[in-house]
């Protein structure tokens, strides 16, 4: 869907006309081999940005470039968001029933409640009061890079993640009047 959104984007003129889109999960691996073509004819014009949960440029840390390296040996592609978030799932699992001693979803729910876990995508924060992961998220302009064989997030900025995420309590949207 991302993919088509831009390329309608770019048969109607947009990028002509305005300063800067912001692509919501732009940096996910499959929309950038999807859209790879127009950024290297420079379709965009620069002007594309996209954040997204995980790209395989960023952090510049062991764990990251180990997990990219071992993904790209096994299946021959750059690992995208769901790829990273599954691997750091199973082992925030692993990391609560190993401090909780036990498989038991309530004492592991409470032993991960607070915890800080180091994955290939940085360090994750697992919040207390809804148990939600929050991390720090990349943000940055799509571009060729002569070191990948795939259009990156470059320029990069890294949201906070007390900036990002929302906190709860959440106030309820009001569907209707």
């Amino acid at each position: 869907e991302g993919v088509m959104l831009l390329r309608q984007a770019l048969m109607l003129g947009v990028f002509d006309k305005i300063q800067a889109w912001w692509q919501g999960m732009g940096g996910s691996v499959d929309l950038l081999e999807g859209v790879s073509r127009e950024v290297a004819a420079d379709k965009f014009k620069g002007k594309l940005w996209a954040t997204a949960r995980y790209i395989h440029n960023y952090p510049d840390t062991s764990e990251n470039k180990k997990f990219v390296e071992a993904f790209r040996k096994r299946w021959g592609r750059f690992p995208n968001y769901s790829a990273e978030g599954s691997y750091s799932a199973i082992y925030a699992i692993k990391a609560g029933a190993e401090k909780a001693k036990t498989l038991e979803t309530d004492k592991m729910a409470a032993t991960l409640e607070r915890m800080e876990l180091k994955t290939p995508g940085g360090v994750r924060l697992i919040r207390k009061e809804d148990h939600q992961a929050v991390y720090t998220v990349p943000a940055g302009r799509v571009m060729i890079s002569p070191d990948y064989p795939l259009p990156i997030l470059g320029d990069l900025k890294v949201i906070p993640a007390k900036e990002y995420f929302r906190s709860p309590p959440f106030t309820p949207v009001a569907a209707t009047k």
